[in-house]
């Protein structure tokens, strides 16, 4: 009886002393990687979001009225860091020089009949699923007549930090599917040891096909992209953007020979299409430019030129589309296409 008494003691010992070392190493690890997030980027809570939405575009900070001026045609551009303008070109952001702005230059100086007006709503490291909040929340407040959805293959990402699909997006999760999310967000050792030894990351391989949260969520997104406008009368058209991480070689031309690309935009155009909503791709364009005359100096995001390159793409399907008032009597509108940079 003695014998089966300490036999069970020691097992319980074992199992706090296993308790104990596993909670121990989570605190080390923690403090180890520590990294303070930002206020937008804080998990699981709106508000924080809602807040940052309401004061961080430049528009709510007096460049442009909420109450839009009559005979003004606004359109709104959504998306992450590649439509924010993101990146920095010897030491100076591009915020102020991102694809809509120079969208809205274009605009206003070849139509003088009325003022055109780019709202960048451009948000870094935003996924569809936040996009279409932000839209939601923030966007028809300013009563568009057009939006424009921004598109990078790296928008599949569901980070840590990102609004968590499997709260916030109506879509259906298997119990095994759920536990493993919550599992890794709330044991952050293990995932970084599951990560590293198997080699396949929980939130950045959220496309492969034995790992679909994330599509999934963005499939969900984009059609609530589409329903939210098609609401309220607001035509929507998307432009992929090329992401520079998809570079196999500095000085190779974009994607030509990277085996991944069809992999990471397929997913992408099957989501847009079920949801109706049509893309112009911006990649074409870019084939035979080198590497360095429209990479920003992060090696990620673009440089002027490649931000002008991207508005031109844009600026010339609008026209082609008769997307604005001033094409609607104008036969010749196509005529004031621009020859995209070389």
């Amino acid at each position: 009886m003695k014998k089966k008494n300490k036999f069970w003691k020691n097992v319980l010992i074992f199992l706090i002393t296993i308790i104990i070392f596993l909670i121990l190493s989570e605190l080390i690890f923690r403090l180890a990687t520590y990294k303070p997030k930002s206020a937008w980027m804080r998990e699981h809570d709106i508000e924080e979001y809602r807040e940052m939405w309401g004061i961080y575009y430049p528009n709510t900070l007096g460049e442009y009225n909420l109450t839009k001026e009559e005979g003004v045609f606004r359109i709104a551009a959504v998306g992450d860091s590649f439509t924010q303008g993101g990146g920095y070109v010897d030491g100076k952001d591009l915020l102020s020089d991102s694809f809509p702005d120079y969208l809205e230059d274009m605009l206003n100086n070849n139509f003088d009949d009325r003022k055109y007006e780019v709202l960048n709503f451009g948000f870094s490291s935003t996924t569809p699923l936040e996009v279409y909040y932000i839209t939601n929340e923030v966007v028809l407040d300013y009563k568009p007549d057009l939006v424009i959805l921004g598109v990078t293959a790296n928008d599949r990402w569901f980070g840590i930090y990102n609004l968590n699909p499997v709260v916030y997006c109506d879509i259906n999760i298997s119990s095994e599917e759920r536990f493993r999310y919550h599992l890794h967000r709330t044991w952050k050792l293990f995932s970084y040891l599951e990560t590293k030894l198997s080699g396949f990351d929980f939130y950045i391989d959220a496309v492969e096909p034995k790992e679909l949260i994330g599509m999934r969520c963005v499939d969900r997104s984009y059609h609530g992209m589409s329903y939210l406008l098609s609401d309220e009368g607001i035509p929507v058209f998307g432009v992929f953007i090329n992401d520079v991480m998809y570079y196999n070689n500095p000085e190779l031309p974009l994607y030509r020979d990277h085996h991944d690309f069809e992999k990471a935009i397929g997913p992408f155009n099957k989501s847009l299409f079920r949801a109706g909503i049509p893309v112009v791709y911006t990649p074409p364009y870019f084939l035979d430019l080198p590497y360095k005359d429209f990479v920003a100096d992060d090696l990620y995001h673009y440089n002027h030129k490649g931000n002008r390159i991207v508005a031109q793409i844009v600026y010339n399907y609008i026209l082609e589309n008769k997307m604005i008032p001033s094409c609607d009597n104008n036969a010749d509108c196509a005529s004031r296409a621009v020859d995209v940079e070389s």
